[in-house]
């Protein structure tokens, strides 16, 4: 069961960027991740080097320490990429390099004792299920960092509320068509567009339009279940120290809270909102939850997947949900003590993908092996998206 061979190429991801692909060799037995990246990123993300430069530290450094170390020793495993890094942040070895060895060593190590990845890791996350699946979290359309037109809101989701997957999709998809009939009724198809995540762009500048859209294509589309709407305000992209600007309105954390509390009751749907603060203004996240205690208030660039980041958070109740992105934090076994700190305090963990994806599955086995709350994955016709909305499906038609 010990680590053979560690390998990297150089792939590209969902934007064309390069990024790398870690493959982990034992014996006939082999794993392999290719690590996404994002656009929209916190201040306390680790840090991932080029794709070169990563090749270059998993070629010198990593792999000749990792080596015919025990493939199923995934603790082990972590602490030494750690051990190897003198930063706090994997400035050293790279977040990605990391990530990249942590995630292929886990999928190889569940080939060697022979069960899909998703089983080894209920293998590893022992907590109680947060659900019997994951919730949908289907990013319809995009905006901020994530478009080049549009809305500064950097999400606009929707949530359709069942741990039945394959209703759960059949929802979204048809949601996703009206909302596409409804657009090309008001627009052309070049004013449209698509955005990093495979959302629809909307050529407006308004914060209502784009919720009014996918409120008026959930009606359409009759859903067999309740549907929410979610968002991800991704209020560090228009604040700073001062504030806030959106839509060219200059606001206080006080003025935002105001602003979002008053969209979500006209829009009574929207029920999810991910951080509607910035990343340093905890304050805004606890009087946003204080004001809204029936909505989830989920924690991303607040938190970035880290256990520190979410205590502090949970100290102070300033979210009621977490996104949980691997590459936030470098490698497998931190991103299960955040959840296990999580679902120890109710939590809510939603696993997610980045804006610049691949091909690679894995969030799809990670929110179903520990249960977690839901899965953001993007608009499920773009295939790097398609991909981890097809794992799920598969995963719980066979566990079932």
């Amino acid at each position: 069961m010990n680590i053979e061979h560690i390998t990297a190429d150089i792939v590209t991801d969902s934007r064309g960027k390069p990024t790398i692909s870690v493959t982990v060799m034992v014996g006939e037995h082999t794993g392999t991740f290719s690590v996404p990246s994002g656009a929209s990123t916190g201040e306390r993300e680790v840090r991932a080097l080029p794709a070169d430069a990563a090749v270059a530290q998993l070629e010198t450094v990593v792999a000749p320490t990792l080596v015919g170390r025990d493939v199923t020793d995934q603790a082990g495993i972590d602490a030494a990429l750690h051990d190897l890094d003198t930063s706090e942040n994997f400035a050293t070895i790279g977040g990605n390099t990391a990530l990249g060895v942590s995630v292929a060593a886990l999928k190889a190590a569940a080939a060697v004792r022979g069960v899909e990845v998703w089983q080894y890791i209920a293998q590893l996350f022992t907590e109680p299920a947060q659900a019997k699946a994951p919730r949908l979290f289907v990013n319809l359309i995009n905006g901020g960092a994530h478009a080049d037109r549009g809305s500064q809101i950097q999400e606009h989701q929707i949530i359709p509320e069942t741990d039945n997957v394959h209703e759960a999709f059949r929802v979204a998809s048809a949601v996703q068509r009206e909302l596409g009939d409804i657009l090309t009724n008001d627009f052309s198809e070049a004013e449209i567009g698509i955005g990093d995540e495979g959302g629809f762009m909307v050529p407006t500048d308004t914060t209502a339009a784009p919720f009014a859209y996918i409120n008026e294509a959930i009606v359409a589309a009759e859903p067999s279940c309740a549907v929410a709407i979610g968002t991800d305000v991704a209020a560090s992209s228009f604040g700073d120290a001062r504030g806030y600007t959106l839509t060219e309105q200059s606001l206080s954390s006080e003025e935002l809270v105001s602003l979002l509390t008053a969209l979500r009751a006209e829009f009574p749907r929207l029920t999810y909102l991910e951080d509607p603060a910035g990343e340093s203004d905890m304050s805004g996240f606890s009087s946003f939850l204080a004001a809204n205690p029936d909505a989830t208030v989920i924690g991303d660039d607040l938190t970035t997947t880290n256990h520190d980041s979410l205590q502090a958070a949970i100290d102070v109740q300033a979210v009621s949900g977490i996104i949980i992105k691997p590459n936030q934090i470098g490698t497998v076994s931190d991103t299960l003590a955040t959840m296990r700190l999580a679902y120890q305090h109710n939590v809510r963990c939603i696993v997610s993908h980045r804006s610049g994806e691949t091909m690679d599955d894995f969030i799809a086995d990670l929110a179903y092996g520990t249960k977690a709350f839901g899965l953001k994955a993007g608009a499920p016709t773009a295939k790097e998206r398609l991909a981890k909305y097809q794992r799920l499906l598969d995963i719980t038609a066979a566990a079932t």
